[in-house]
């Protein structure tokens, strides 16, 4: 796995999307052990290695889109992961950070839900379990954007657009009928 902690950035891509590839012909046993394998690597690394951590679940979701029917077994492993960076309180943690620590903290929640993606795609039986817990969450982070004000929505009408016409009556069914 050290292939994946090379400084180069291309290296690391090819080198997680050749795992991705090599996954497909590794018995299940085999790949339960590499999965394990990156996912004790997710757990040791450090708050700062937050592009580590990127690069590990990029494979991830590199192998899932391969082996995903394999993975029945170690959804249950990787669910606490998911959940842990994949909410609002992980990105608020970042949020008075860096720009650089902040982007790097909303890229790895958006490579974890690029993982959980997968995952309800293709083992939507594993996950419905977990759906009272994870959609919640995905509502949060929609609603979640530390840039927006609410509270300039009522002061202000300069942003309401202005439309000539009468549309209300319009017959949309001359054209798509």
């Amino acid at each position: 796995m050290d292939c994946l902690k090379t400084d180069s950035l291309t290296l690391r891509k090819v080198n997680s999307l050749f795992l991705g590839a090599f996954s497909t012909i590794l018995k299940k046993e085999t790949l339960y052990i590499l999965l394990n394998n990156l996912l004790s690597l997710i757990n040791a690394c450090s708050e700062s290695e937050m592009h580590t951590k990127i690069t590990y679940f990029n494979t991830l979701t590199g192998i899932a889109k391969n082996t995903c029917s394999k993975h029945t077994e170690f959804y249950g492993n990787i669910y606490p992961a998911i959940i842990n960076y994949s909410s609002v309180e992980h990105l608020k943690k970042y949020s008075t950070s860096s720009t650089e620590e902040y982007d790097a903290s909303n890229e790895l929640t958006e490579s974890v839900l690029n993982l959980l993606e997968i995952y309800i795609l293709k083992l939507s039986k594993e996950v419905k379990v977990n759906i009272k817990s994870i959609v919640p969450r995905l509502l949060d982070l929609i609603f979640y954007d530390p840039n927006y004000s609410y509270d300039n929505e009522e002061k202000s009408d300069s942003n309401k657009m202005e439309v000539d016409g009468d549309y209300n009556n319009y017959d949309y069914d001359y054209e798509y009928g």
